[in-house]
């Protein structure tokens, strides 16, 4: 009951909905209100924190993939799956703590960056190492929880991202 009336007294939001708060209002001297501004999400320290955890994997990776490729491409293709089994193995080995204890919000991240990183979407990626059935199978699973592994890395788009990113990597060159 007493949940009701908070909900009614606008002190708590129902369950099922998102709480929203209200944009903040430009006000002249007069008091009237002449535009709305939206919130700048780009000084986001929780987002700052996930990059500087996920970034440093996701570079990570992006050379790891680079030196498969180039081992592949000298490679017959015969050895191919023996080559990304065991480059896979060692990796699983290595990572496996740091994966783990990562949050969804992060996943989606490294997933991100790692297009950002190697240039290729995570469903891209996954049907060269693997096959078409399994990344179709990841693709599904992600689309299941609202993710899509096709989605490419878009500066325009991910401007927040990308402004952090940037400035992450501007404080990493000064240290």
């Amino acid at each position: 009951m007493i949940a009701v009336w908070l909900f009614v007294l606008g002190i708590q939001s129902p369950p099922d909905t998102p709480r929203t708060y209200p944009l903040p209002t430009i006000v002249f001297g007069n008091g009237t209100p002449v535009a709305k501004i939206p919130k700048n999400n780009c000084d986001n320290a929780r987002l700052e924190r996930k990059l500087k955890k996920v970034l440093p994997l996701a570079k990570r990776a992006g050379m790891e993939l680079a030196e498969l490729n180039a081992q592949l491409a000298i490679l017959p293709q015969r050895e191919h799956k023996a080559t990304v089994s065991a480059t896979e193995k060692r990796l699983r080995d290595e990572f496996t703590g740091e994966l783990e204890n990562m949050t969804t919000s992060e996943g989606i991240l490294l997933v991100r960056l790692l297009d950002r990183e190697c240039g290729k979407s995570g469903y891209s990626i996954v049907k060269e190492l693997r096959n078409s059935f399994i990344a179709g199978m990841f693709q599904a699973t992600a689309r299941l929880f609202g993710q899509n592994l096709k989605e490419e890395w878009d500066p325009e788009k991910m401007i927040c991202e990308e402004y952090l990113i940037q400035k992450i990597e501007r404080e990493g060159v000064k240290k």
